[in-house]
């Protein structure tokens, strides 16, 4: 991890990224971190004591089952919070934040700042957005479906990115088989619901709504 406090550095990440949508703090009270493929940016085993807003890269959230095998929670890219929960509930790091491609965030200390954002109506609102489409996309997947399809379309539809980045993690995800999910994703592709961007990577196609049930599972 490298971290970078030089101000005019960090000034010109916050007004290029428009982090004022998010909090009204100044610039002066962040820090620029980069984080390098592979490297783990949250984890049960590492308190969160600042706010992470990822700017850009992508990270793969997952937890461990008591035998250290990786339970995939998904993929997330784009702007997003790490260490909402924490600040808002106190509770420790649940899950693992891995960093799949270089990550640029601004980190924020929660402590020394926690009084500020309570006052900081912006940073609320964002808090309560953040927080709702984490417990919503969990929710989604949780919610017993009657085919693979209604699941992989609430996948699709709730992830922040409305991507698919990995077949195996995904089918992980979703509690179906590697073959179960790729048959179910080319029936979708071939209903103009979702679109393949490359290898074990599909989204879903803006404005295209369709009913699952109308897609026979096999």
């Amino acid at each position: 991890m490298k971290v970078i406090r030089e101000p005019e550095q960090v000034k010109t990440c916050y007004e290029t990224h428009h982090v004022e949508q998010f909090f009204e703090l100044p610039p002066s009270a962040f820090h620029l971190r980069i984080y390098e493929e592979g490297e783990l940016l949250s984890s049960p085993l590492r308190p969160m004591d600042h706010l992470l807003l990822l700017l850009e890269g992508k990270l793969h959230l997952y937890d461990l089952n008591q035998n250290g095998r990786q339970l995939p929670l998904g993929a997330a890219s784009g702007v997003l919070l790490l260490g909402d929960m924490e600040f808002a509930t106190g509770t420790e790091t649940m899950f693992y934040a891995h960093a799949q491609s270089q990550i640029l965030c601004l980190a924020l200390p929660i402590e020394a700042n926690r009084q500020a954002l309570n006052e900081d109506v912006t940073f609320l609102h964002f808090l309560i957005q953040s927080l709702a489409k984490k417990i919503l996309f969990q929710s989604t997947i949780e919610i017993p479906s009657a085919t693979i399809e209604e699941k992989v379309l609430r996948y699709l539809e709730t992830s922040p990115s409305h991507r698919i980045d990995g077949i195996e993690s995904t089918a992980l995800v979703l509690r179906c088989s590697k073959r179960q999910l790729l048959r179910t994703l080319k029936k979708l592709c071939e209903a103009g619901a979702v679109e393949k961007i490359g290898h074990g990577a599909y989204k879903l196609c803006p404005g295209r709504s369709i009913d699952s049930s109308q897609i026979l599972d096999e």
